[in-house]
């Protein structure tokens, strides 16, 4: 049985090429710049639903950088996706947010080459954005975010398209890493343990007792000036016994 067929309708997207798309935003991701600025990244997937070239592909980290001069593609892309005119926003995250899933029609070019970077590899990068021309006439489900679930919650009350609120930040490759250490930790959230401190500090051991009892003190009225134990007495001795009598040297008459 073989474990391959090869499918030539199967190999993989193109690169896509300069030229007009019907798309739709399935993602967004917010970033900062090395000038401190911060970025929104848009993700784009060309509608399939449309006769258009690369049906399916995606057109990624379309840069919207939060600055005066860059205010204008923040306008042309909410007002290309149907947003109202003067509708306030806090934060980038709701900026995205507003964008998941609208049509839009954009015309992408070529990156231009960078002098001082020869050998940088180029990407597609959107230059307008338009209403679209073909609003889709059916349900399309709303788009799984993944990046979106990974920022830092800037509106803690602001839902976005998938039913999470953006205080719940979802890191995918965090919640894998987890599940395979828990197999191999096996992780006890029953047990009395769980939520301890990982390390316990332990109490100071009992002193040992010294190895000899301490000296006397010194006793002056017995002499005793340097705290030692007077000389042992020896008891006396015993008189030797002979025939079952005790010989009393007392008794003696010449004595």
């Amino acid at each position: 049985m073989p474990i391959f067929t090869t499918d030539h309708n199967n190999t993989g997207f193109e690169r896509v090429q300069p030229g007009t798309y019907e798309v739709y935003a399935h993602d967004f991701q917010v970033s900062q710049a090395r000038s401190g600025n911060q970025v929104l990244n848009m993700f784009y997937t060309i509608r399939e639903d449309v006769i258009q070239p690369h049906q399916g592909n995606k057109i990624s980290y379309d840069q919207f950088t939060l600055t005066e001069k860059a205010e204008w593609r923040f306008n042309a892309a909410l007002k290309s996706a149907g947003v109202p005119h003067g509708v306030p926003y806090e934060s980038l995250e709701q900026i995205g947010t507003a964008l998941i899933n609208k049509d839009l029609k954009v015309i992408v070019e070529m990156e231009k080459p960078d002098p001082a970077n020869p050998t940088k590899k180029l990407y597609p990068q959107i230059v307008e954005f338009h209403p679209t021309d073909q609003p889709h006439t059916h349900n399309r489900p709303a788009p799984t975010l993944v990046l979106a679930y990974q920022q830092p919650a800037y509106n803690q009350g602001q839902n976005n398209s998938n039913g999470f609120n953006a205080g719940q930040v979802y890191n995918h490759a965090h919640h894998l890493q987890g599940q395979q250490n828990m197999s191999s930790q096996q992780q006890g959230y029953n047990s009395s343990a769980y939520g301890a401190p990982a390390y316990q500090p332990q109490s100071a051991p009992p002193t040992p007792p010294p190895p000899f009892p301490p000296a006397p003190a010194p006793n002056a009225a017995q002499g005793n000036t340097v705290g030692t134990q007077p000389p042992f007495a020896m008891p006396p001795k015993e008189e030797q016994k002979k025939g079952g009598l005790t010989i009393d040297p007392n008794d003696l008459p010449f004595m």
